[in-house]
């Protein structure tokens, strides 16, 4: 689907009409001193968490797919720790229905997505979010697209040539 000019285009538009909005970190409480540091810290440094490509593919995935998976790189230095998000391809994520649990395959083999433990992150609404991915509704169309540009095309090919011949006994 990747490949349909007007189905990217439009997603494009509203991944970077998103991300293209005004942004700005404010303190949960303004009258909190260490809060209002916090938030001045963590705007400063925003962009390098998460970069706006990755946002865009986060965005993606989460609108198609209804779900997206990142996982948070942590890179320490003596002052602080700060987190590098890197989105994983929905292909590596699988979601248990009878335990109602996430896992994402890595190369160390399935690995359990447990909320709030700072590693990984679930984008999605519900309980279910892949019902809820564009993909779903997409699907059909895209591909009546895609039959009525190859059956365009084959009967450009038959019909476009300038002289039809019969032979008969």
């Amino acid at each position: 689907m990747g490949r349909d000019d007007r189905l990217i285009g439009v997603l494009d538009t509203r991944i970077k009409g998103l991300l293209g909005a005004s942004f700005s970190m404010q303190a949960s409480d303004p009258s909190n001193e260490k809060s209002v540091e916090i938030a001045e810290g963590l705007g400063d440094h925003w962009w390098s968490m998460f970069p706006e490509d990755e946002l865009a593919e986060l965005l993606q995935w989460r609108i198609l797919m209804g779900f997206a998976l990142a996982e948070l790189v942590w890179e320490r230095t003596a002052a602080e720790w700060m987190p590098r998000l890197k989105v994983w391809h929905p292909q590596w994520v699988y979601h248990n229905e009878c335990e109602d649990r996430w896992y994402v395959q890595t190369r160390q083999g399935q690995e359990l997505i447990e909320p709030g433990n700072g590693k990984w992150l679930l984008l999605g609404r519900g309980s279910r979010p892949y019902m809820h991915g564009s993909v779903r509704s997409l699907g059909l169309p895209f591909l009546i697209r895609q039959f009525a540009l190859r059956d365009w095309a084959r009967y450009a090919e038959r019909h476009g040539m300038p002289l039809v011949m019969a032979k008969i006994p």
